[in-house]
């Protein structure tokens, strides 16, 4: 009889690559929370950044001297953000975003707008105008 537990004979790059796949966030942004728990998420990426910065840029002695040598990225941290951006899904679902917005009839000069939001808005203009008329005033 064996003493001790049996594990399967995986990686950790196979564990790992399994539970980038099956990493989803199913997010629901009105729920406090779950904003709560994004909030801290970026606050802490922050300040872990921010920390890294300060203990790189401290050891010189000057700002000019440390413009000379920026902080650089390793490679490794890129490499999940650049796989994303180069698949091939993403430009079709960009391609298929940019033909869904060209068929919308409602375009907005100072941006998007709900169409609740477009609603009120000309329900209070259309109020606006009868209560003028009903006056004998206009505005034009």
């Amino acid at each position: 009889m064996k003493r001790g537990r049996e594990f399967p004979s995986v990686t950790s790059g196979q564990l790992h690559s399994t539970l980038l796949r099956l990493d989803h966030f199913d997010l629901d942004y009105t729920c406090q929370e779950d904003v709560r728990t994004v909030v801290e998420t970026m606050m802490m990426a922050r300040r872990t950044h921010r920390n890294q910065m300060h203990v790189y840029f401290k050891k010189f002695l000057s700002k000019e001297v440390a413009l000379l040598k920026p902080h650089l990225v390793p490679r490794k941290n890129n490499e999940g953000v650049m796989r994303s951006v180069h698949q091939r899904s993403i430009y079709e679902t960009s391609e298929q975003n940019k033909k869904n917005r060209s068929k919308l009839t409602v375009n907005h000069a100072a941006g998007s707008r709900s169409f609740q939001r477009t609603r009120a808005c000309m329900e209070r203009m259309d109020a606006f105008q009868r209560q003028c008329d009903l006056e004998g005033k206009t505005y034009t």
